[in-house]
């Protein structure tokens, strides 16, 4: 009936509907919302519950975006209560950052912990998940100190609220894993996987999607100690459960696949390496599209792999790529971002066809990036090493000291 008057309407690429937009002013105009706050915030409270419980899962992306709006809105509606406020503003950061927005997951959470702090700043689930969620979007924009700080403080704020064992507490032991490996502490990051991953297993409803991420993590660990059997061991695990709970077209069996293709790299086994990472590639195309940064660390590990079988002109081609894409997600001074440049600059200088090239390339990185970032002097380093053919733009190596 609420059809055929077109009093509701179907949303386009669904099988939902939602109500005409005339009908929805009638409502608020008949019923003010200032005059039914009790029923305000129960619906706020429903909204905020329902997002979050699918808030991080990849797969429930598209539901996620379809229902965004209602987030904005019921926001504004509860902008005078600011930990309502703050929770639904904090909801609207996971679509930017599943797309890689990192910047702009940054900034909601921010915005979010702000609001929340206007009315208190007592240790709540709340503020413990904005600050987990700030050190997850730092970490990824490759500030790792405040990203350590951050993780730190929610997983202490987690252990005084929650009972030993909680899947928040563990969640937050995994984060603080991936800070510790991101600070150069191996086996610090490796006791504190190990340790998520044993309190993992007491929990009754397991996230296996969070353990084969773990074993992720770890294997990464090992890889980095040296111990490259345990690390395959992981790995290969991790890429087996993940395949049985999602599926092959799922973007943390791409992130699997290439966290093996590297094992692979590192050990010479440069064919199964690029096998890998191309089957990784392809997943991730296909999910993302052809814009993401988990698809330029793909490139970077495939053109390492590309030109350690002497395969230049496609090892150039997928470094350019990678860096490309680093450069507009993460910016000139993210470290990846740096990576990728130094990689390009050595390939180019090769090549007395391409060396100038490679000199703009770095000028142009140069004139971006602020004299005191630490990406400047790594670069300036670079330039001044036997490694970066002393930037003279002709291709030509230095002259070595004569003995």
């Amino acid at each position: 009936m609420g059809f055929a008057l077109r009093l509701l309407q179907k949303v386009p690429n669904s099988d939902r509907y939602a109500v005409h937009r005339l009908v929805q002013e009638v409502r608020r105009q008949d019923q003010p919302l200032a005059q039914r706050m009790d029923w305000v915030m129960v619906m706020a409270k429903r909204l905020g519950d329902w997002f979050e419980l699918i808030r991080e899962d990849f797969r429930e992306l598209p539901a996620y975006e379809l229902e965004f709006e209602h987030l904005r809105v019921w926001q504004l509606h509860v902008e005078h209560l600011p930990v309502e406020s703050a929770r639904l503003l904090w909801l609207q950061a996971y679509p930017a950052h599943h797309r890689g927005r990192y910047a702009e997951a940054r900034q909601i959470v921010q915005q979010a912990l702000v609001v929340y702090e206007t009315e208190t700043d007592d240790e709540s689930l709340l503020k413990a998940n904005l600050l987990s969620d700030l050190a997850a979007c730092f970490r990824r924009l490759g500030d790792y100190s405040q990203s350590f700080k951050f993780c730190e403080e929610a997983l202490q704020m987690r252990r005084k609220l929650l009972i030993e064992g909680h899947r928040d507490i563990v969640n937050s032991l995994k984060l603080f894993s991936a800070c510790h490996i991101d600070m150069g502490d191996y086996p610090s990051a490796l006791a504190l996987g190990e340790e998520a991953l044993k309190m993992h297993d007491t929990i009754v409803e397991k996230n296996y999607d969070f353990t084969a991420s773990l074993l992720g993590n770890l294997a990464h660990c090992h890889q980095r100690l040296g111990s490259y059997g345990l690390a395959l061991q992981h790995g290969e695990q991790a890429l087996q459960m993940q395949r049985q709970i999602t599926g092959e077209n799922n973007p943390e069996v791409a992130t699997s696949l290439s966290n093996l293709a590297t094992f692979h790299l590192e050990c010479r086994e440069h064919g199964l390496a690029i096998k890998l990472g191309e089957q990784a590639l392809a997943i991730q195309r296909e999910v993302f599209g052809n814009k993401h940064p988990k698809l330029a660390n793909t490139l970077q590990h495939l053109a390492f792999s590309y030109k350690a079988i002497g395969k230049y002109a496609l090892s150039l081609k997928s470094g350019e790529e990678s860096l490309e894409m680093r450069r507009g997600f993460l910016g000139e001074s993210h470290p990846s971002t740096i990576d990728s440049l130094l990689f390009v600059v050595k390939q180019l200088y090769a090549n007395p066809l391409t060396a100038s090239k490679g000199k703009a390339l770095i000028e142009d990185f140069l004139s971006h990036i602020p004299k005191a970032a630490p990406a400047r002097s790594k670069i300036l380093n670079f330039q001044h090493s036997l490694k970066g053919f002393r930037a003279k733009g002709n291709g030509s190596q230095p002259n070595r000291k004569k003995r």
